[in-house]
Parts: C-alpha cells; structure tokens; sequence
C-alpha cells in the first residue's frame, strides 16, 4: 500500500495511517482508511454526518481502537488503547464535547491532575503563573479565575485548547470546533489553527463545512481529506467494490491518496 508523497522536504510526516477499518456492529464506519497527516499542516477530515469523520479523529487520539490497520508515528507503529496513552505520546483530543469542570476556575482545569504542589497542597500561585505563561505565549486572553461554567463557547474550547498544550501535546484534533461559533469566533478560531500550525504543531480539524475548512489554514500548509458516507459509482472495474472510504482532496501542495482517481469536483476552491 502506498502513501501520500510528503508535502515538501521540510514537512515530516508527523502520523501515518495504513488500512484503517472501524465497525459498530454491521456498521462499517471506517474502511481500509490510508492517508499521511504532515508536521506542522492543518489536515482537515470533512464530511456529511455518518461519514465517519469524527471516529478517524477518535482514532488518532486513542478514544476508538481501530478494528484493522496500524498507526505510525513519526514512522514507528503505535497502539493507543486509550486517550491517555495518546497523550504520552503527546497527541490531544478537544472533542465536541467539552470535558471541562464547570465549577473549577480557567487555570484548574488547564492544570487539572498535573497542579504544582507543595507538600502534597496545591501551590495556587505558582498554577496561577504557570497558567499566565502559557496563555501569553499563545494569546488568549481569559484570566485565570475565571469559572469556566461562565465563559461562552469560544473560551471553553481555548481552555481545552490551553489544556492540550500544557500537556506539551504537538498533534492536536479538533472535532466540529466551530459547529456551535458565531462567524466572528468561527474566524477567530481559524487564526488559532493558524497559529498553532505556524508553531510547529500539527492540527487534525474534523467539519462538515467544506469551505470553512480550506479557507481557514493558510493553503501553502494545508491538506483536505473528504470522507464519503454514500457509495462511490459503480466503476467498469467491477472488482474495485463500492464502498464508503475516506478521499484525499488534493490541496496546493497536498499529494494524492493511491486510491484517488481523477474526477470532477463540484466545489469551487478559489
């Protein structure tokens, strides 16, 4: 089975996926699922709902064990039998929903399970200035004490976001983050993504919207993959079988899948 072609020289391939499959009873969610996730891009998994999107996401994080095919990271085969085990590998989930304690402040639930202590007690000041520190690095602007219970939308999901990198995580999914935004947070979570991938991280963004998607990375850094939910047309070939698959949608520097055939595109990319 063959892979993507790298980006460029300098973009590593960060997670390569090979034969992915994932069933829920006779459901067949994710089938034989090939694709290379760079270092450094903005690799967007786009789809109707059902399409199976949102499991390839879970799977990269550690939430879904895949049924068949292997996970290789930086080139090295990987079992993450849970979420904990994908952040030691310091690989993060923000999910559609929100694990965030409510009544807990914006700095106790960043640090939540990793508070310095001192003699087995909280050292408040220091989580206090831990929390100033990684949130001025990355520019968000919600102050500490802050309940999280209180925020809007857009700031839960910073806080989880704030949680990933605290947890030093370098490859981050994104599931339906804008599903629930205004336009204005929608954009301003865009230049988040921007952001963390001009950094060096790597950011998996699960949607439905096709545009939002390629408009929000920068293009140069950018790559598409479209999962299919209905069955691809029935081909001359008929041993290609006709199935639900996830497609690479070449971007401008993005290679082709070696199950990518030549078709018609009904988006506009411009």
């Amino acid at each position: 089975m063959t892979t993507d072609p790298p980006l460029t020289p300098a973009s590593p391939v960060h997670l390569e996926l090979q034969g992915i499959g994932r069933s829920f009873g006779h459901i067949r969610a994710l089938d034989d699922v090939s694709l290379a996730i760079h270092q450094g891009t903005v690799h967007a998994l786009v789809g109707e709902n059902g399409a199976g999107k949102s499991t390839l996401g879970r799977v990269i994080a550690g939430a879904l064990p895949p049924d068949q095919g292997q996970l290789l990271l930086r080139g090295t085969p990987v079992v993450f039998p849970s979420p904990r085990s994908a952040l030691e590998a310091r690989i993060a989930l923000v999910a559609q929903e929100l694990a965030l304690v409510p009544q807990l402040s914006a700095a106790e639930n960043v640090f939540l399970g990793t508070e310095p202590r001192r003699a087995s007690i909280i050292d408040r000041r220091a989580l206090r200035d831990r929390y100033v520190a990684l949130a001025e690095r990355v520019g968000f602007g919600i102050p500490p004490d802050a309940r999280v219970g209180s925020l809007p939308i857009s700031q839960r999901q910073q806080v989880e976001i704030l949680r990933a990198l605290a947890r030093d995580a370098d490859l981050i999914v994104l599931d339906e983050p804008t599903a629930s935004l205004s336009g204005a947070d929608a954009e301003r979570l865009h230049q988040i993504v921007r952001d963390l991938a001009a950094s060096g991280r790597t950011v998996v963004l699960v949607s439905h919207f096709l545009a939002r998607c390629w408009t929000s990375p920068t293009r140069s850094r950018s790559c598409v993959t479209v999962a299919w939910c209905a069955p691809r047309p029935r081909r001359r070939n008929p041993s290609r079988a006709s199935s639900p698959r996830c497609w690479v949608v070449p971007g401008r520097t993005c290679g082709r899948s070696a199950d990518h055939q030549p078709r018609t595109r009904p988006w506009s990319w411009n």
